[in-house]
């Protein structure tokens, strides 16, 4: 009798799925491509105060990285919309436009909807801390700071709630334990990246230069690496706590569900930030 030899089977090895890599670089790409329009209606707030008086616009610098944008000239700084303008311009046209993609939410609509989310939180907070144009408001207006810090703060929730509510989007389920470590590292590299730029190409800008700004810009870009990333670190912590907890008990219209993202969903956002990156490089040269 032949003996009949038998082959070992060899094991198929699943092909690894990227699972910090992918969703931190979408982050990464979403956060750019959201902060761009979102610098542009802020600024350009600003800008119509200086349209409605009549006054030349000398300077429009918006860009997409964490260091501010400005508008030259400053018309009146006595003037309440002079400052008003701004927030009311990042704010109003971000929600109309979230308003109209939420039911349709899917990754690639995501710097849509974060346009109006992050910025949420970014003015909130700085409302509730009385920064920048909210700081301003108070002084011209005269009234109270709590008439400015409380609807802040009210505001600040809200951006908290709908941002966890789209981290789903980026491929993680508020189950996943790599979230704690996904969403902070997706913000310290789009942050790291900003002040990267804000060091290599602030100083040779004829805008900061001229204006006086480049050491406070420099100086806000390492400011925003740190608060972000520490913004990053609390809103995991909160989408596997807090957020873990209300999700199954949310109305089905506001649950989203985790995508299951693949590199192609990749393609056109890496395409959109690149251009966005260069249209920014271009404009505060």
């Amino acid at each position: 009798m032949n003996a009949q030899i038998v082959e070992p089977k060899m094991k198929t090895l699943a092909t690894p799925r990227p699972v910090f890599i992918l969703p931190i670089l979408l982050f990464v790409f979403v956060f750019t491509l959201a902060s761009f329009p979102g610098s542009l209606l802020h600024e350009g707030g600003h800008a119509l105060v200086n349209l409605a008086s009549g006054v030349r616009i000398t300077n429009f610098i918006i860009h997409p990285f964490s260091f501010a944008g400005y508008v030259r000239p400053f018309v009146d700084s006595n003037n309440v919309w002079q400052h008003a303008a701004g927030p009311l311009g990042g704010l109003i046209p971000g929600l109309a436009i979230f308003i109209l993609c939420w039911k349709r939410r899917s990754p690639g609509l995501l710097p849509l909807l974060q346009m109006f989310s992050m910025g949420a939180i970014t003015h909130g907070l700085a409302a509730a801390m009385l920064l920048y144009d909210y700081n301003n408001l108070v002084s011209v207006i005269g009234i109270p700071a709590l008439l400015i810090q409380i609807p802040g703060l009210i505001l600040l929730v809200v951006g908290i709630f709908l941002t966890l509510s789209l981290f789903p989007l980026l491929g993680l389920s508020p189950q996943d334990k790599k979230s704690l470590f996904v969403f902070p590292a997706s913000f310290l590299l789009n942050t790291l990246f900003g002040l990267v730029i804000a060091y290599l190409f602030v100083p040779g800008s004829s805008f900061y230069k001229t204006e006086g700004l480049v050491a406070e810009t420099i100086t806000s870009a390492y400011q925003a690496m740190i608060a972000f990333t520490v913004m990053g670190l609390i809103l995991s912590a909160l989408y596997v706590s807090l957020y873990r907890w209300l999700a199954p008990k949310l109305p089905a219209w506001l649950r989203t569900e985790p995508a299951n993202l693949a590199w192609k969903d990749l393609r056109l956002p890496a395409v959109l930030f690149a251009v966005c990156v260069v249209v920014g490089l271009i404009i505060i040269r």
